[in-house]
């Protein structure tokens, strides 16, 4: 789930298939003005109708349906400096990579190589992330690899930049950490790797790092103050400082986060577990990593 601050929508992943347009609900917020005496002078005084938003609540605008099995993974992509584009990536068990236009709210294309297949991996595609400083996107997949692609409007254009190898299990989750400059990837191999490169270098200066969790991943962020990797495992959250992956804080998550998916969830379920871990315990956790 994300949020889109520059349309004021909630672009939400589902297992059904599709992607769901969230926003405001313009009637509703006409109504309240017009129901309270002078309320379109009273809310015109109010920044960006902030209060009115509150009160009216979201409607789901749009539905996104390119994808014939549960969208596992969103991806966005805003630059203010072109055109004010605002682009979407949604990658799926069908191993199909959608690009949206956020704006209008419909298909750009759908990825396929260069013999007209629309599978980006050779197995499911589990998680995907944007790096906007070398404008590529990462994405993971159950047969144990994580693609890199050079972002392009043009989905023609998504040339294959570099393949990280080394889980030796399903690859769950995959991040970019903007501070360190790094992907970061999870897998059920009960390992997290970290892959720095320099910006303006390419991957064969990459410097890597293995780090035993001893249980899969089950939920990936990072801090985006100091760039600490905070991941799920099960039954607690651990935090690590993201250059030598020291270990800085261990966290037993809550109850309700326990009532969550198994130890081997599905791909979507993990997606459920991931938003719970970020809303209910991403902030605590992240506060107490940036005071260490």
């Amino acid at each position: 789930m994300l949020f889109v601050e520059q349309l004021d929508i909630l672009v939400v992943a589902s297992e059904d298939c599709n992607v769901y347009l969230w926003g405001f609900d313009e009637n509703a917020m006409d109504e309240l003005r017009l129901s309270v005496p002078g309320g379109n002078d009273m809310f015109a005084t109010m920044e960006d109708d902030a209060v009115t938003n509150r009160v009216a609540g979201f409607t789901c605008k749009k539905v996104l349906n390119k994808h014939s099995l549960c969208v596992t993974g969103i991806a966005m992509i805003c630059d203010v400096s072109d055109d004010n584009y605002c682009y979407l990536i949604s990658c799926g068990a069908d191993r199909r990579l959608c690009l949206w236009d956020l704006h209008q709210g419909s298909l750009v294309g759908i990825y396929c190589d260069e013999a007209g297949n629309e599978a980006a991996s050779e197995e499911s595609i589990t998680d995907i992330a944007y790096a906007p400083s070398r404008k590529e996107f990462a994405y993971s997949s159950a047969d144990r690899l994580v693609y890199i692609r050079k972002f392009s409007k043009n989905v023609e254009e998504w040339t294959l930049v570099h393949v990280l190898q080394g889980h030796e299990s399903e690859v769950s989750h995959v991040i970019w950490n903007s501070v360190c400059q790094m992907w970061v990837s999870g897998s059920d191999d009960c390992t997290l790797r970290t892959w720095s490169v320099k910006p303006n270098y390419n991957y064969l200066d990459m410097v890597t790092s293995v780090t035993d969790t001893q249980c899969p991943i089950t939920a990936l962020t990072c801090d985006v103050l100091n760039g600490s990797i905070i991941a799920g495992l099960q039954d607690v959250i651990r935090v690590y400082e993201p250059e030598t992956m020291k270990q800085i804080q261990n966290t037993p998550r809550t109850p309700r986060l326990r009532e969550g998916p198994p130890a081997r969830p599905g791909a979507a379920a993990v997606h459920q577990h991931l938003l719970g871990l970020q809303y209910l315990d991403m902030e605590r956790v992240q506060l107490q990593a940036y005071r260490h």
